[in-house]
């Protein structure tokens, strides 16, 4: 049975997109609870030593190799931008998390001019990215 998915649309990419920001905060949480298991042992039984702990240490890990796969996943989209300008932008907006205040400043436009640009970057981001395989995240 072939399975049917759903067509991307700019709001999927944009939610893509913006959690792109939170991902590293989300790595480095995933690594402290991995430390904390490791500093918290000594009150386990020992029954838990062998099993639960070993297997939550996997689990955790599978969750840390999860979230760079999206992170990297997130920066493949970014390659599906029509052109250089668009990828800048975006690059900005959603990478390095810029106001489009300081975009339009740094582009040489104006602000609601970028927000035009941007916009039309998105789309067309959007409707290339439909060609990609669908996102589980």
């Amino acid at each position: 049975m072939a399975m049917t998915t759903k067509p991307i649309t700019v709001e999927t990419v944009k939610k893509l997109l913006n959690g792109y920001k939170y991902m590293d905060d989300i790595i480095s949480c995933y690594g402290n609870l991995l430390k904390e298991i490791d500093r918290n042992t000594q009150f386990c039984s020992e029954e838990q030593k062998k099993t639960l702990v070993p297997k939550f240490k996997r689990d955790v890990s599978g969750w840390i190799r999860d979230t760079q796969k999206a992170k990297a996943d997130i920066m493949k989209l970014l390659e599906y931008a029509d052109n250089d300008f668009d990828r800048e932008l975006l690059w900005r907006r959603y990478i390095q998390n810029q106001d489009y205040y300081a975009i339009a400043y740094d582009i040489g436009y104006s602000e609601s001019h970028t927000m035009r640009l941007y916009k039309d970057a998105i789309s067309r981001l959007t409707a290339n990215a439909a060609e990609l395989p669908p996102f589980k995240y």
